[in-house]
C-alpha cells in the first residue's frame, strides 16, 4: 500500500442540506485518523457552499446537474486515481458515481442501512454500523474505511466536530440584516418549510407559538424560508420575516439566534452544527436516527403507526397535528 502522504480518498455525499451536515463529523474523523491523506468531497453543486472553510477537506468537487456534467465529472474523477471511495449517501446515484470514479476499493453502508439497499451492490467493503443515529453511523463508516489504511484505537474518545463557521463578513451582513428588520436583541428562528407535507407544521401554529414566546419572554420570532415556501410563512404582528437568503447568509443568521424551532429539515440541523439550541418536530422520521444531534435540543414527536416510515404524504395527519402547547413547553425549557 502507498505511503499515507500520497493516500487519496474521495467522499461522496451529494445532498441535501441536512444529509451533508450529518456527514461532516465523519469526514473530520477521517482527517483525524488519516492526517496526511488527501481528502476530496463530491457534492451536488447547489450544496457546495456548505463546505467552504471545512478544513478537513482538501478539495470540494461540485457535481453539476445533467448527464453531461455527470460524465465529465466521472472522467475527471478517474484521473485522480483514488485509493478508496467512501459513499456516505447510500443511494443508487451516489453509489454509481463511487463506482464510476474507478477506485478498486469502494466503502459504503450495507444493504440494511443504505437508503436504497441496491446501492450496496456497488461496494466491496460494506459497513453495518453499530450506532443508532445517522451522525454516528457515518462516523462508523469513516472508521471502517480508515482501518483499511491504519491501525485504530478503541474509538471511545472520538469527538463529534462539525466545522461549520460563517466568516466575519457574513456575520456582519447578518447583524445589519437583523437591524434593518428591527431586531436588536435575542430572537427565536422559526422554520416553517420542510420539503415534505408530513413534516410540515401549520403557519397558524407558528403564529400562536411566536405570540406565546413574545408574551412570556419578550423575545421576537424571525421566519427563515426558502424557495417555494412562501405560502408557509406565518403572518402575524410581532413576527419578522427574513429576506431571501443564500446558504451562507442563512448560516450567519442562525449563528446569532437564541433558539430554532422547526421540523426535520436542513436548517434545523445547520443550527445544531452551529451550536444553537433547537426544538425539532418529528413524525415521518425517527428522532433517534435523524433527530438533532445535540445536548441543547428537545423534540416533540407525533406518535402514530407510520412513525419513522419516511412517508412524504400520508392519509393520517402527521406533524401538522402536533398541538402548540407541548412545543411551547420545550421552547420555554430551553429559553429559561
Amino acid at each position: 500500500m502507498s505511503r499515507s502522504g500520497s493516500l487519496r480518498l474521495l467522499v461522496v455525499k451529494l445532498s441535501a442540506m441536512g444529509d451533508v451536515i450529518h456527514a461532516l463529523p465523519a469526514v473530520h474523523r477521517l482527517r483525524e485518523l488519516l492526517p496526511h491523506a488527501h481528502i476530496h468531497w463530491l457534492i451536488a453543486q447547489r450544496w457546495s457552499p456548505l463546505l467552504e472553510g471545512i478544513d478537513s477537506v482538501d478539495k470540494v468537487i461540485p457535481l453539476p446537474k445533467g448527464i453531461g456534467g455527470y460524465l465529465e465529472t466521472i472522467k475527471a474523477l478517474r484521473l485522480q486515481k483514488y485509493h478508496a471511495v467512501i459513499d456516505l449517501q447510500g443511494l443508487l446515484k451516489s453509489a454509481a458515481l463511487a463506482f464510476g470514479a474507478g477506485s478498486s476499493l469502494r466503502v459504503g453502508l450495507d444493504t440494511a442501512f443504505a437508503r436504497e439497499p441496491a446501492a450496496s451492490l456497488f461496494y466491496n467493503k460494506k459497513v453495518s454500523p453499530q450506532s443508532a443515529h445517522i451522525v454516528e453511523q457515518l462516523m462508523d463508516v469513516a472508521e471502517e474505511a480508515s482501518s483499511l489504511f491504519t491501525e485504530l484505537g478503541d474509538g471511545k474518545d472520538r469527538e463529534v466536530r462539525w466545522g461549520l463557521k460563517p466568516s466575519e463578513l457574513e456575520r456582519e451582513w447578518a447583524r445589519r440584516a437583523l437591524l434593518d428588520l428591527g431586531i436588536e436583541g435575542p430572537f427565536v428562528v422559526l422554520l416553517p418549510g420542510t420539503g415534505w407535507k408530513t413534516k410540515t407544521w401549520h403557519p397558524e401554529k407558528f403564529c400562536e407559538l411566536a405570540n406565546l414566546i413574545d408574551s412570556t419572554f419578550s423575545i421576537p420570532s424571525l421566519v427563515l424560508w426558502g424557495p417555494g415556501e412562501e405560502d408557509l410563512v406565518p403572518q402575524s404582528d410581532g413576527i419578522f420575516v427574513a429576506p431571501p437568503t443564500s446558504l451562507r447568509e442563512m448560516m450567519a443568521i442562525l449563528t446569532l439566534a437564541s433558539l430554532v424551532v422547526g421540523g426535520d429539515t436542513g436548517p434545523l440541523h445547520m443550527a445544531v452544527a452551529l451550536g444553537v439550541p433547537v426544538v425539532g418536530l418529528y413524525g415521518p422520521t425517527l428522532p433517534e436516527r435523524n433527530g438533532p444531534y445535540s445536548q441543547d435540543s428537545q423534540v416533540v414527536v407525533k406518535d402514530c403507526p407510520y412513525r419513522g416510515q419516511h412517508k412524504r404524504r400520508c392519509a393520517e395527519p402527521c406533524v401538522e397535528s402536533i398541538p402548540v402547547e407541548p412545543v411551547f413547553e420545550k421552547v420555554a425549557r430551553l429559553l429559561r
